[in-house]
């Protein structure tokens, strides 16, 4: 394998990344670290749950156990809860959310279970929903800051993907597009094109003729265009109802689950497909 095929696995693998939150193992352990310090140091600090009143010369080592419970859920839902929330039907928000409830929801079971196990007589608070809400207290802000940076991070590494293959040079060359109507073929260099639309069993073709923004409806499907600009690197079918000109795009927006592709003088912003292959953005090379 040379070093083009690596970069496109990666490319692909940094492209399609989703849930869970960071798939990087090392990551993945951080975030545990990271959440399992932040909840032992507010049990610490505030002794919640009537800890404040209990007298123990092993206390520290019962408080260091809330932690160890919060860090092997968190093990486990990272690693088998995260097979779950990988199904593509469900929202990527739903997903972030889901993981984060299930987790304070479990957390704050299985401290109530260790506090019922180990000292239910000498705490003065003991149920459950005082657990729940502890817990929720401690853990909400840091879950969620965690996956909007995440989020964050999960779009830059796209949007950094995407930059390399927009190219600096712009060949034009006339190209023709027909319709099943021969009075609609039209032709235009290709620098012109900015982009094809899907419209059931029409396309629409979004194009610059001098400085205006054009539009033209075609009798012809979306399929039929692809290839009859199957010769034409610069046309990217990008998403499952549109097809780009790679060298019009001006920017690229969104978040890392819904990237959107900004062209130079289209007025709406173009989405891209969370499928997009290996194949797609080798061809933007």
């Amino acid at each position: 394998m040379n070093n083009s095929d690596s970069e496109n696995i990666k490319s692909k693998k940094i492209a399609g990344l989703g849930f869970p939150i960071e798939k990087l193992v090392y990551s993945r352990y951080f975030i545990i670290l990271l959440i399992s310090i932040i909840y032992i140091g507010y049990i610490i600090i505030f002794q919640p749950l009537g800890l404040s009143e209990f007298v123990n010369i092993n206390k520290p080592l019962y408080i260091i156990g809330y932690g160890i419970i919060c860090a092997a859920i968190l093990i486990i839902n990272f690693f088998l809860l995260s097979v779950v929330l990988k199904l593509k039907k469900i929202h990527w928000l739903t997903k972030y959310s889901s993981f984060a409830v299930i987790n304070i929801f479990e957390v704050a079971f299985f401290s109530w279970l260790y506090t019922q196990s180990f000292f239910k007589q000498d705490l003065v608070v003991n149920n459950f929903i005082n657990h729940l809400t502890v817990v929720f207290l401690i853990s909400v802000v840091p879950l969620f800051l965690i996956i909007f940076f995440e989020e964050k991070i999960i779009l830059n590494k796209k949007i950094q993907i995407y930059k390399k293959y927009i190219p600096k040079e712009k060949d034009d060359q006339v190209i023709t597009i027909s319709s099943l109507n021969s009075n609609e073929n039209i032709e235009i260099f290709s620098g012109q094109a900015l982009c094809f639309k899907a419209a059931q069993n029409y396309t629409i073709v979004y194009y610059i003729s001098g400085t205006e923004l054009q539009k033209v409806i075609m009798r012809c499907t979306l399929k039929n265009i692809e290839e009859q600009l199957s010769n034409y690197k610069e046309f990217i079918r990008c998403h499952k109802s549109y097809i780009i000109n790679k060298n019009n795009i001006k920017n690229i927006a969104g978040t890392s689950q819904n990237l959107k592709l900004i062209l130079d003088k289209l007025n709406f912003n173009i989405p891209v497909s969370r499928k997009f292959s290996r194949k797609d953005i080798t061809s933007l090379q």
